[in-house]
């Protein structure tokens, strides 16, 4: 009888394991577009999962309130997906495809409960509406920053952050043309020395590092520009609160000349360099002897936009099609896109044309190019009020991103539309220059 005892008492115990066994996410990976989502990506996304299920009993819609019925030629991966579940006896599996509308890459997940399933399966009924959420890959990271922990760090920042750089090999180009803005004429004969340049613009992600590490201080306020063509000043915005929904892996806005200066010194000093530049009171001086990072010359950014040597001939940064390797006007959606979306250049690099307007080193001289034929890597004119900006950004029409096009501006401006991006002197270093 005592045993019979134990026997019941041991039964009801591993029921009551049974019962309070947290609920599983199965991944249905065959079928999956999983591979698109690094480990703390994905991990984030089963935890926001498990959390609905489990604090609601249901599943919520996390980044949408869209209800999309999944693709017909998909119904019978998700009829082999029920019952790799029911033979799993699990109950809620997820299942996922990417969608490109042409402008961004959308991660449609489906939250699968068996139970519905086995509902909608005695009715016939395979097409059925799920929940549903429509996750942005970028927008994870939103998830992955929520569930982090500081173990786990370290390895999102590795994984992204370092990328080889591109050598940029030196020669002689056309730099300007005669036909269109007066301060791009004339065009002149130019030689440029060999130079490395980073493939993508500095992120968010990177510029809060540097932000975090020093505690330097950006005064709020920045220029705003937004889809509906309004332009106005905000004291509200700054590098991580834009004006548009913004993730770690769009390229950094908000952002002075000056501001990149500094950013270029830490990163110099991250990385054992000399720092390029010494910035007191009395203004900046760039020492040129220095091996540490900093901000391309104009000459030194048309050359790379160009395609460097041989020079190429197409007007926007790898291509005569603006769509293809630029995020402008007309595709972005009202905000730049994560650096690397589109097609790089002939060189490897990214987002040159559009996306976010990227800080030179040089002051603007509007007649400078009548002054600087055949000069060997010219920095600019000894004086003036403004800085170079090149490139175009997320709101400029195809005229504003051409290679050739110049702006300029004051060096204290931050604007939603103004980033930058590094470049590096020096001779072959004997490996890739890595973040």
């Amino acid at each position: 009888m005592r045993k019979k005892g134990w026997f019941v008492f041991f039964c009801l115990l591993l029921l009551s394991f049974e019962l309070v066994r947290p609920a599983e996410i199965v991944w249905f990976g065959v079928y999956s577009d999983t591979e698109s989502l690094t480990d703390l990506q994905r991990s984030a996304l089963e935890k926001t999962i498990l959390q609905n299920i489990e604090d609601r009993g249901e599943v919520t819609l996390l980044h949408s309130t869209e209800s999309v019925e999944m693709p017909a030629d998909l119904i019978d991966v998700k009829r082999k997906f029920y019952e790799f579940l029911r033979n799993r006896e699990s109950r809620y599996g997820v299942f996922a495809w990417p969608e490109t509308d042409g402008k961004k890459s959308v991660l449609r997940i489906f939250i699968l409960d068996a139970e519905k399933e086995s509902e909608a399966e005695g009715r016939g009924d395979y097409r059925s509406r799920y929940d549903i959420f429509a996750a942005v890959l970028p927008a994870v990271e939103d998830l992955v920053s929520k569930w982090k922990t500081p173990a786990e760090e370290p390895k999102e920042t590795v994984e992204y952050v370092e990328r080889n750089w591109i050598k940029i090999t030196g020669g002689f180009f056309k730099m300007g043309e005669d036909y269109h803005k007066a301060d791009n004429r004339p065009q002149h004969e130019v030689q440029i020395s060999d130079f490395w340049m980073d493939p993508y613009e500095v992120t968010v992600l990177e510029f809060r590092k540097f932000v975090e590490d020093t505690g330097y201080y950006i005064a709020q306020g920045a220029f705003i520009h937004n889809e509906q063509m309004q332009m106005g000043f905000e004291r509200s915005l700054n590098f991580g609160n834009p004006g548009y929904a913004v993730s770690d892996r769009q390229p950094v806005s908000c952002v002075s000349w000056i501001d990149a200066l500094h950013y270029c010194n830490w990163k110099s000093l991250q990385r054992g360099l000399t720092p390029c530049y010494e910035i007191d009171e009395k203004g900046v001086r760039w020492n040129r002897n220095a091996d540490g990072y900093r901000l391309p010359t104009e000459a030194e950014w048309e050359y790379a936009a160009s395609g460097g040597k041989p020079q190429r001939t197409r007007i926007f940064a790898g291509s005569d099609n603006i769509a293809s390797v630029a995020v402008h006007a007309a595709n972005s959606n009202g905000a730049p896109a994560v650096v690397g979306s589109l097609e790089p250049n002939e060189l490897g690099l990214y987002d040159m044309s559009g996306n976010v307007f990227e800080w030179c080193w040089d002051i603007y001289g509007e007649n400078y190019y009548g002054e600087s034929s055949w000069a060997a890597d010219p920095t600019g004119p000894s004086e003036g009020a403004y800085r170079v900006y090149r490139g175009g950004s997320w709101f400029s029409p195809p005229m504003i991103c051409l290679t050739f096009n110049r702006l300029s501006n004051n060096p204290q401006l931050r604007s939603n539309l103004v980033g930058f991006r590094l470049a590096r002197s020096g001779p072959d270093y004997g490996f890739d220059v890595s973040r």
